[in-house]
This record gives C-alpha cells, structure tokens and sequence, in this order.
C-alpha cells in the first residue's frame, strides 16, 4: 500500500492508517453485533432472509444510521481531512459506545429484570457479565509471560514513553494472555451475548 514511500513516510502513513482503523473496525463491529442481538443469525446471512428483522433491534437500519451519524461527526471536524484528527475523534466515539453498553448491562436491564421480579433472568445477566464485559472494555490484559518481563514503575503500558523505551515489554502488559498467538477473529459478538 505504501511501497513506493521513502520508510520513514510509510512508517508515518501504515501508522496512522493503524490509528484511523483500529477504533473504526472496533464501532462498525460494535454496530454490527449489536443489530445482531435479539434477531436470527439468519437475518445477516448472504443471500439475504425473507425473514424481516425487528425494528426495535436496529437492524442493518441503525447500522447505516449510526455510520451517517460518524459521518456527520467527522465532516463537523475544523480538518476534516486530517487523520490524526479524524482519529482522534473516533476514538473516544468508540469508548462511548462501548460503555454505554456496559452501564446499560450492568445496571438497567439487571434493575429491569428485578422490577419485572425475574430474578432468573438477573443471576443470568449477572454471571454473564463478568465473563462478557471486561473484554469488551478498555482495560489492560497481561500477557502470561509480563510476570516475568514487566516494565519498570511508573511507566503505563500504553504510554509511548514506555513503547519507545520497552516496546517488548509494552506488548507484553497489553497484549493479551497469549500474545503472539492468534485467538478467534471476532469475540465482540459473543462478549455481547454473554454480557
């Protein structure tokens, strides 16, 4: 994509196309496994089901809503056309999203469920949540091997400070259980469920 750059400009354009697609990925997925939620998985498959999706999900309807709504948010930009800008809108859009799903699962739909008097329902959500929200959330996962490398204090894994001066051990406070080992493509929509 970048071959015919000197390095350090395609350094400098891989990097912020990194940082424009990593929260972009994590809100169209968002979207996609929220719509998802409540509806067959046939809904979603290729060709496309004769069975309708409802409404009160969102459906491929509030997926193209909320992407105008991103759009707009951009095009609101003073540099619009500016990536760094532009990602650093988004990020914050992604950590919205993601907690206003969490404060949804950990508080409204458990005080639904106990003023509807389903406590089954609440010790389910309840269980699930602990399994499917962290991993959804923005908070660090060690790596089995940090224990043995971590880094130095008071450095913070996601610092640049301590990816420049400890990048292996950065990785390593942030890179999952298991980093260099690739996991399951996509576990947002599971998470989703679980929570």
């Amino acid at each position: 994509m970048f071959k015919t750059l000197p390095e350090k400009a395609a350094f400098r354009a891989l990097q912020l196309t990194l940082q424009l697609m990593a929260p972009l990925h994590d809100i169209v997925a968002y979207l996609c496994s929220f719509a998802k939620l409540g509806n067959c998985p046939a809904c979603f498959e290729f060709p496309l089901s004769p069975n309708p999706l409802r409404s009160d999900w969102g459906g491929t309807e509030g997926i193209g809503f909320e992407l105008q709504e991103l759009q707009k948010m951009i095009d609101s930009l003073q540099s619009p056309q500016d990536p760094k800008q532009v990602a650093q809108a988004l990020l914050p859009r992604r950590e919205v999203m993601f907690l206003q799903f969490d404060a949804a699962v950990r508080h409204l739909i458990r005080r639904s469920f106990l003023a509807a008097g389903n406590v089954s329902a609440y010790q389910s959500v309840t269980d699930g949540m602990y399994h499917g929200l962290p991993p959804m959330s923005n908070s660090l996962v060690k790596s089995v091997f940090a224990s043995q490398l971590g880094l130095p204090q008071p450095l913070d894994p996601r610092s640049l400070q301590a990816f420049v001066l400890f990048p292996w051990r950065a990785f390593l406070e942030d890179g999952g259980p298991f980093p260099l080992m690739s996991s399951s493509p996509d576990t947002l929509e599971y998470n989703m469920q679980v929570g």
